[in-house]
């Protein structure tokens, strides 16, 4: 209940409206007529279109966090935003993490999990570290283009003592997929670290 008046899905009033129905209710309710069990509330998962589960809370706006960007495989939680509805994060997140060390923040981190695959296509970032060649930029583009993992976005920067940062966006079906692609590029000749962006 806190959590849904929290990301919106219920207002407060709505809430005490209720409640002061339920009171007028057991009031009316003869004295010498044994109690009615209490209605039961189940806390299920409910599935968002965006292929997330999240545990007790049902049509609430889902997005996933810009600082981790998880995608299907990836260990996930979910965080109570004020407006926003539920965030997703990486549970290897360092502004999760970190956020750990809070006692204000620990009632709005909640449990999510991935539903069931259905080919859709999820954004995440990559870092790539290399050894400047003549080339290589385009070698990298060209393995993720052969094992058609969509670039959204590619960025090149030079760094110290000739080496060049390269952070990629790309879209992938799962974690299996990033980690088979980060793996190809690792065995491109001069790309020396390979890693998820991790906020």
């Amino acid at each position: 209940m806190y959590a849904a008046i929290g990301y919106g899905g219920i207002s407060a009033q709505k809430v005490v409206n209720r409640v002061r129905d339920e009171l007028r209710n057991a009031a009316k309710t003869k004295s010498d007529e044994p109690p009615t069990a209490p209605e039961k509330i189940e806390i299920a998962h409910t599935k968002h279109p965006r292929g997330v589960m999240v545990e007790g809370l049902d049509n609430c706006l889902v997005k996933f966090a810009r600082c981790c960007t998880p995608i299907p495989g990836d260990a996930v939680v979910g965080f109570i935003t004020r407006g926003y509805g539920v965030s997703v994060h990486r549970q290897d997140c360092q502004n999760y993490i970190k956020s750990l060390k809070e006692p204000e923040e620990e009632g709005r981190w909640i449990s999510v999990s991935w539903a069931d695959s259905d080919g859709s296509l999820y954004s995440t970032t990559i870092d790539v570290q290399i050894i400047d060649r003549t080339g290589i930029v385009v070698d990298v583009a060209s393995v993720l283009n052969s094992l058609n993992v969509k670039i959204t976005s590619f960025n090149a920067r030079a760094a110290s003592g000739g080496t060049t940062s390269i952070t990629i966006v790309v879209e992938v079906k799962n974690r299996d997929e990033l980690v088979s692609a980060m793996a190809k590029l690792m065995g491109i000749s001069g790309v020396t670290d390979v890693r998820r962006a991790d906020g």
